[in-house]
């Protein structure tokens, strides 16, 4: 398994950072706490949506492996369907709040930034009509379920 180093002012530390700040627990340490377990969920989701790094890279910032990160991601899922609202707001405040500042300490000239902010907003233009479309299709889905259960 090849990984690439992750320097110390990448997003990801960014992204971390306002993780660890927002629950006021430390996500990287070795924990199943309920608490530890959703605050790595919304971390991994935060760095699916607002970079282009691969799982292995998200997960290798707080020692996980890809199925790890995958499966938090699913977890977030869960978190999503089940109307978790503390946990989802807190995601939602952390992805605007990140989005607004996405490229921080980049030291490029001001049209590499401007493809940059570019490539975001369409890229979280076409998650959040994602989003919509795969809650749209959860509800249904419960709505059959129900109506078969009866």
């Amino acid at each position: 398994m090849r990984t690439t180093p992750i320097k110390e002012n990448t997003k990801l530390k960014v992204i971390i950072d306002e993780v660890i700040k927002k629950f006021d627990a430390d996500i990287t340490k070795k924990n199943r706490r309920r608490e530890m377990v959703y605050g790595r969920a919304v971390y991994y989701k935060l760095c699916k949506n607002l970079t282009s790094h691969s799982l292995t890279e998200i997960g290798s910032l707080i020692s996980k492996d890809h199925a790890t990160v995958l499966h938090g991601l699913k977890v977030f899922e869960t978190l999503e369907f089940n109307k978790d609202i503390y946990y989802t707001n807190a995601y939602q405040e952390l992805f605007d709040k990140l989005k607004l500042n996405y490229v921080i300490n980049v030291r490029n000239p001001r049209d590499l930034k401007t493809k940059y902010y570019k490539y975001v907003n369409e890229n979280i233009n076409l998650k959040q009509k994602n989003k919509h479309l795969n809650f749209m299709v959860k509800k249904e889905l419960k709505d059959i379920f129900q109506v078969c259960i009866k």
